[in-house]
């Protein structure tokens, strides 16, 4: 009696076993595609400053478009205003510096209430190289504005890279951002 029980056991568990594999076959082929991880070997800095508290972002590369999404918030304590943007730089594994991008902060005056945070975002038609270092740092107004007139002295007062070496304007180059 007990071989006809353990018989009737591994019978059970193998239906169950072939149901539960067929199924997830079923919802691996209804599924999206993953989106692709970023490239191996680069990696993403950010800088510490007195009055914020810099979140880590997320940085996806999709289909020619490197996507950069963060937050920034208020350190505890700090109440007065808090405004400027985010420099973002990506150096090749040499540390050459490749590509420069400000982003705007939305709301632009980070809040003293909630969570104190405000957030950017970057859509940006390149894709760094295997191996790149992408540096994310908060920049005070009046850094911006010394870095702004440098920059316009330098490249006629263009956004965007500093290097000048990788397209520009809309339809896929360099150049494609939208703030959050």
């Amino acid at each position: 009696m007990a071989k006809r029980h353990y018989h009737r056991l591994f019978l059970c568990l193998a239906v169950l076993l072939t149901a539960c594999s067929s199924g997830a076959r079923t919802k691996e082929i209804d599924r999206d595609p993953p989106v692709p991880p970023p490239p191996d070997g680069n990696k993403v800095l950010t800088n510490p400053d007195k009055q914020i508290r810099m979140l880590t972002p997320d940085v996806e590369f999709d289909d020619g478009v490197m996507n950069i999404t963060g937050y920034i918030r208020r350190k505890p304590g700090v109440r007065g205003v808090i405004t400027g943007r985010i420099d973002i730089e990506v150096f090749d594994s040499d540390g050459n510096s490749l590509d420069w991008i400000p982003a705007m902060l939305t709301p632009e005056f980070v809040p003293t209430e909630g969570r104190g945070e405000s957030g950017y975002i970057i859509h940006y038609g390149w894709i760094p190289p295997i191996g790149s270092t992408i540096k994310v740092r908060y920049v005070d107004p009046k850094t911006a504005a010394l870095e702004d007139s440098a920059d316009s002295e330098s490249i006629g007062g263009s956004y965007g890279s500093h290097s000048g070496g990788h397209g520009g304007g809309h339809g896929g180059g360099h150049g494609m951002m939208m703030h959050h």
